[in-house]
């Protein structure tokens, strides 16, 4: 239930930054979602895991494009990837 919730947390936190602007509420998401990662590990919960990492990607995604840094880019696609393996 834990890690529901951190994941939960982590879409309401990312939906806010999409909307305002800021980067705040994308970064607090992100460390949302790999707290959440932390119990939804690939064995104990696959789905779960999986859409985790989906979520992270998308929020590591836009703070790349909002800040012009290749990097969180990339993460996001190798995250994205690995959510399909």
């Amino acid at each position: 239930d834990w890690a529901t919730t951190q994941n939960n947390l982590g879409n309401c936190l990312r939906l806010l930054g999409e909307r305002d602007r800021r980067s705040g509420e994308l970064a607090a998401s992100v460390d949302a979602y790999r707290a959440a990662l932390t119990q939804r590990t690939r064995e104990a919960d696959p789905v779960g895991h999986a859409m985790t990492l989906n979520n992270l990607g998308i929020s590591l995604r836009l703070l790349g494009a909002r800040s012009g840094d290749p990097a969180p880019v990339l993460d996001a696609l190798r995250l994205h990837r690995e959510s399909f393996a």
